[in-house]
């Protein structure tokens, strides 16, 4: 989701920033569910105050720990909804003494559309972990629902359904279900006449051709159509059965990035239309996972699993996909702010937990990160990756 793609890159520019050794960065990530905003304020002033409390070198800032609260509440009261959790990420200069400086441009306070896991950390880089499994599995997609005589447009993002656009059949000239007369052929003669609803139907056809060159044109030229969707999902009546192969071609080429789904259901209620597109991207999402996970096991030189190796492989820059369980944490130590060992090497510091940095070093190499939330796809390792070379 282009949203989160732009958080995401925010605090990675943060983190990119020349850091001193009294630079911290604090991540927490708050579940809301059907919590007020007063009762999500208590909950992360809460783990805000335990984690800042419990860290060695923080614990004696008390007007520290109170500051973050006060503009985590202030971050608050201004959002419009909470959905599933919150994300609250900030970077704390520490100076002489007790005195301390955060920049308002430096703490980030935004709702997240899936429910995270409960935690906090402080480390020399945000823990972007849980946030990219959101992004990964907050599908925004584009649904549109194709009927007769018309056909309707919705983004679909956090869950909720929002129309964007209608589109009418102006081709449309038949009353459908109308009376056709039929013809009976002539006794003895053999000859068989064209019966009216053969007529129809061909009627029908040419119209929703019509209606389908409209359609693309349509999607051309809205730009409100085209803003990054990672899914393109199409519910279409039995009477477009005929067009939608070729239609589909086209939808590709319009939408090069993104995932189209074409489904043959005809769905009148909202509700049910977003329970079905829901429903397809979960179905499709675990396919994925399955069948990317099968492919590259096979290909063995390019496949590796475990933490040690697939450190290493981070270090070479090598990573093409890697596939990491959501909040997993594994001690390690990191060398130079960048590369990362399951093992002590000569400069290198400890870090509580490497699995940030493995997902951020294969962000900033333009890599991609899979989530794998279902223990089945991958019962035995934690983390393991595709790789280029």
């Amino acid at each position: 989701m282009e949203k989160y793609n732009k958080q995401i890159a925010k605090l990675l520019d943060q983190e990119a920033e020349k850091i001193k050794s009294n630079v911290y960065f604090f991540t927490a990530y708050l579940p809301v569910k059907s919590y007020s905003k007063l009762q999500t304020k208590k909950r992360l002033k809460s783990l805000v105050l335990k984690t800042l409390r419990n860290h060695k070198k923080l614990k004696k800032f008390s007007s520290l720990h109170h500051y973050l609260v006060k503009k985590a509440f202030q971050k608050i009261n201004k959002l419009d909804s909470l959905k599933k959790g919150l994300a609250f990420f900030a970077k704390i200069d520490l100076q002489r003494g007790k005195a301390y400086e955060i920049r308002d441009k430096n703490i980030t306070t935004f709702p997240v559309s899936r429910q995270p896991k409960k935690e906090a950390y402080i480390g020399k880089t945000f823990d972007l972990d849980q946030l990219i499994w959101i992004k990964n599995t907050a599908a925004y997609a584009l649904v549109v629902n194709l009927e007769r005589q018309k056909c309707l447009f919705y983004a679909l993002e956090g869950g909720k359904l929002r129309r964007l656009s209608c589109l009418k059949n102006k081709f449309v000239k038949t009353k459908e279900g109308e009376y056709l007369e039929k013809f009976a052929p002539l006794p003895k003669k053999g000859i068989l006449y064209s019966t009216g609803a053969d007529k129809e139907a061909r009627r029908t056809l040419k119209e929703n051709r019509r209606f389908i060159n409209n359609l693309k044109l349509y999607i051309k030229q809205n730009k409100r159509l085209k803003t990054g969707f990672e899914y393109l999902i199409f519910f279409y009546s039995e009477s477009f059965a005929e067009l939608i192969e070729s239609f589909e071609k086209y939808i590709k080429t319009v939408f090069p990035s993104s995932t189209p789904l074409f489904i043959q259901k005809n769905i009148q209620k909202e509700s049910r239309l977003k329970r079905a597109a829901i429903k397809q991207i979960k179905k499709f999402q675990k396919t994925v996972k399955k069948d990317l996970l099968a492919l590259v096991k096979e290909n063995q030189p390019l496949f590796v699993q475990g933490w040690s190796k697939t450190a290493k492989a981070a270090r070479q820059k090598k990573i093409e996909t890697l596939f990491i369980k959501p909040t997993v944490r594994k001690r390690g130590y990191l060398y130079k702010k960048e590369f990362i060992y399951t093992y002590p090497i000569k400069d290198s510091r400890m870090v509580k937990d490497i699995a940030p940095w493995l997902v951020k070093t294969v962000v900033d190499t333009s890599g991609r990160v899979v989530i794998i939330k279902d223990d089945g796809i991958m019962p035995e390792v934690e983390v393991a990756a595709k790789l280029r070379y």
